[in-house]
């Protein structure tokens, strides 16, 4: 379970705004207690904190941080109840800036505190547990109230939000307001500085859990968790301090589907500028971090791609959607140069430079996304996911990949040239959708296969026209449907699939005649076809008939 994972030894608990899981505390008894049968609540936090030091001799205490700081507020009081402020920042650490050093220690720095305090506000809170009562709060595993919260994205446009408030609270032009969140380690200062230039993604430093400082001896660097909660929440509260516009501090602020939707969006989103190129031309090569690529151009592949970077920004939620972070780091630079070589890298997990964009069932990689998004968009699922691909098509290396460079020799690209090159190629693209004429699109299709012994429903009659129409207005709503759909024939091949597109396509019955046979299991008979295709596009798609509504395509033989 996550909330448990005893790994994150973060202990934090109040004004948590990204997804937190604090480890618990050791007490005296050995007997499990009941599972809770509480609400599942975004703030529900387990702790068992205790557990570095070995296994723990009580289960899981769950602590609901909203309830608490709510009463905390009913009695004036705020965060510094539970959490000690240094220099004007909180420790999410509970009661402590440095941990204890052994098991006993840390269940006392707990039971102290908690217990303390519940005995204070038992007239206001009678049902407050009490020091005898261990299971009150020591439930057990399988808790319903430990809830997987969603976690915020910092994207784009709310990091373009914070771009302007961070320059008007320093005071600075928003071209320096970076310094507010980012930093580095400089060596010679021992001490994290600003670098302006280096800004890149908190994940790169910071990962899932805390890690040895790779410059720092004796330095640990916080997971990306400890460190949001640290810099997002302090700056939070000291701003609500200022009785200025604030962004949340409690847990329901950003860990609810709700909150989130809720946040406030500016109507542009303002470009993320780092250096980047509008377009670049990507080229298999050796690399350099000056922007040279050395080209070998008979081992170059089927050709550059000419890549609109500028416009791939607004297709994606941020930077790292591309530039995913390594376990150890990770870059803005250019892919070929940070991690994925043309034979691959220990930085890059040896995945080569044409393994990066043409890996399929991942995320991470060009065709791995492309194919996502279209899967994703239910307008395009209904002829992209039914047939999942499991290989490259050839005939899909043109939408990307440019003639009429060279086949043979050695060049040597400059940055500015290769820059040039792209936009002069996209500036050339003709990026309209691409349709058949009407009157080459039958109207009306019956599909015939009803005829065999028992079938009690007749013929479908199949609008193909209608649905065609549909389906081009639908593609011609996404950039890249208009971009992959190269040739006015591409939509076709959604149902006339394995087979070179053309006007008159072949037959169904001239692939699908027989019925199902072991040898050939992804070609079915004409009926399982047809429905398989039909009811899969349906259902993709959200639309009606349902797969059990027979009617909606057949009428009955005997109407």
């Amino acid at each position: 379970m996550t909330q448990r994972k005893r790994a994150a030894r973060w202990v934090g608990i109040p004004c948590a705004i990204l997804f937190l899981t604090v480890p618990f505390i050791s007490a005296t008894a050995s007997t499990p207690g009941p599972a809770s049968t509480a609400e599942p609540k975004v703030d529900a936090i387990v702790i068992d904190t205790a557990a570095v030091f070995g296994k723990l001799e009580q289960p899981g205490v769950v602590f609901y941080h909203e309830k608490h700081t709510t009463a905390l507020e009913k009695m004036a009081k705020d965060c510094t109840s539970c959490h000690v402020e240094t220099e004007g920042k909180l420790s999410f650490k509970f009661a402590r800036t440095v941990d204890p050093t052994s098991k006993n220690a840390m269940a006392e720095q707990y039971h102290a505190n908690c217990m303390a305090c519940h005995e204070k506000v038992v007239g206001s809170y009678p049902t407050a547990p009490q020091a005898a009562e261990c299971k009150r709060c020591h439930v057990g595993p399988g808790v319903e109230g430990a809830t997987v919260t969603p976690k915020p994205s910092l994207d784009l446009n709310l990091h373009g939000r914070h771009v302007v408030a961070e320059a008007k609270r320093l005071q600075v032009k928003e071209d320096e307001s970076c310094k507010a969140c980012h930093h580095t380690y400089d060596e010679a200062q021992k001490k994290l500085v600003y670098a302006k230039g280096e800004e890149g993604s908190c994940v790169y430093c910071h990962k899932q859990e805390p890690l040895p400082s790779p410059v720092q001896q004796d330095r640990v660097v916080p997971s990306t968790r400890d460190a949001s909660h640290e810099s997002c929440v302090n700056c939070h509260l000291s701003t609500r301090k200022a009785q200025t516009e604030s962004g949340p501090v409690l847990c329901v602020g950003c860990h609810t589907a709700e909150a989130q939707a809720a946040w406030k969006k500016t109507a542009e989103t303002p470009r993320l500028f780092r250096g980047q190129p509008d377009a670049t031309l990507l080229v298999a090569g050796a690399a350099t971090a000056n922007g040279t690529v050395d080209v070998n151009w008979a081992a170059a592949g089927p050709g550059p791609v000419a890549f609109d970077h500028k416009a791939h920004e607004g297709f994606v939620g941020n930077c790292v959607t591309c530039h995913h972070p390594t376990q150890t780091g990770g870059s803005l630079a250019a892919c070929g140069v940070a991690c994925h070589t043309t034979t691959g890298s220990k930085d890059g997990n040896f995945v080569t430079t044409a393994q990066s964009a043409h890996q399929l069932g991942v995320t991470t990689s060009c065709v791995g996304c492309h194919t996502t998004q279209a899967n994703a968009r239910k307008e395009c699922a209904g002829c992209h996911a039914p047939m999942q691909k499991t290989a490259l098509s050839q005939n899909s290396c043109i939408q990307c990949h440019e003639a009429g460079f060279p086949t043979s020799g050695t060049q040597t690209l400059g940055k500015e040239e290769r820059e040039a090159t792209a936009a002069k190629i996209l500036a050339a693209k003709d990026e309209k959708p691409k349709t058949v004429p009407l009157e080459n699109v039958p109207e009306k299709l019956t599909l015939n296969y009803m005829d065999e012994k028992g079938d009690e429903w007749q013929a479908a009659e199949f609008p193909h026209r209608k649905i065609y129409q549909k389906l081009v207005e639908e593609a011609a709503k996404s950039p890249m449907a208009n971009h992959f759909h190269g040739d006015a024939l591409t939509m076709c091949s959604g149902c006339h699939h394995n087979a070179k597109p053309s006007l008159n396509p072949p037959k169904c019955a001239s692939c699908h005649s027989k019925p199902f046979q072991e040898r050939t299991a992804n070609q079915p008979g004409l009926k399982g076809a047809f429905h398989n295709q039909c009811i899969g596009c349906h259902q993709e798609m959200q639309v009606n008939p349902k797969a059990t509504d027979c009617q909606g395509c057949h009428k009955p033989k005997n109407s």
